[in-house]
C-alpha cells in the first residue's frame, strides 16, 4: 500500500479543521459502538459527510486509525506532561509507576483505543505500529532531564512490556484490573533491574 494513503491529510483552514475533527469524532463513536463496522459508508452515514469529503482527509481506513491514535497520543502526552511537570528530583521507578497508572486509566477511559491497537497489530502496518510506540516515546521525552542509569532502549522495552501486559490482560468488559496494573509495574521494574 502506498505510504501516502496511510497518513491523514490535516487541513489548514479552521472550517476544514472542524470537519476533520468531526470525522474523527464520528469514527471514534463508531468504534465505541461496534469495532467491526468502521467503513467509509458507515462513517459517511454517521458523520453526515459525503464519502468524497471524508476521502479528502482520510485516503484509507488505515489513515483513520492513524488519525485516532495521533489525536490520543497528543492528549496522553499532555496528561503525562501535566503529571510530570516540576517533578525533576524523583527517580525513574517513580516515573514508570506513574506512567503505567496514567496509561491504565487512559486506556480504561478510552476502551476503543485498545481495539485500534489490536487492529493495527493485525494489519501489520509500520506507520500504525510507530504511532502505538509513540505512546512510549512520550515517557522517554519526559525523562530527558533525569539522570538514568539504564539505556533508553531498555526503558523503552520495559515500558512496552508494561503496555502489552495492560492491553493483553483486559477482562471481558475491556477493563483493566488493579492486579493487572500491579503486574505491569512489577514486570517493568523487574526487566529494568536485569543485567
Amino acid at each position: 500500500m502506498d505510504s501516502n494513503k496511510l497518513l491523514p491529510i490535516e487541513p489548514k483552514q479552521s472550517r476544514s479543521k472542524k470537519k476533520f475533527e468531526n470525522i474523527l469524532n464520528s469514527a471514534e463513536e463508531i468504534l465505541i459502538q461496534d469495532k467491526n463496522v468502521l467503513t467509509f459508508i458507515s462513517l459517511s452515514i454517521h458523520s453526515k459527510y459525503k464519502r468524497a469529503s471524508i476521502y479528502k482527509y482520510f485516503p484509507s481506513t488505515e489513515s483513520l486509525y492513524i488519525g485516532i491514535l495521533t489525536r490520543h497520543l497528543d492528549k496522553f502526552s499532555k496528561l503525562l506532561n501535566n503529571n510530570f511537570k516540576d517533578k525533576t528530583d524523583l527517580n525513574l521507578e517513580w516515573y514508570l509507576k506513574i506512567y503505567i497508572d496514567l496509561l491504565a486509566i487512559y486506556l480504561d477511559k478510552n476502551k476503543h483505543l485498545v481495539e485500534v491497537f489490536n487492529l493495527c497489530d493485525g494489519m501489520n502496518l509500520k506507520q500504525l505500529t510507530l504511532n502505538k510506540n509513540s505512546f512510549i516515546e512520550t515517557l522517554i521525552s519526559s525523562l530527558k532531564d533525569l539522570e538514568i542509569k539504564h539505556s533508553e532502549e531498555k526503558v523503552r522495552l520495559a515500558t512496552l512490556l508494561a503496555m502489552t501486559i495492560l492491553i493483553e490482560n483486559l477482562d471481558v468488559n475491556l477493563s483493566i484490573r488493579p492486579r493487572t496494573i500491579a503486574e505491569a509495574k512489577k514486570a517493568c521494574l523487574a526487566y529494568l533491574n536485569t543485567p
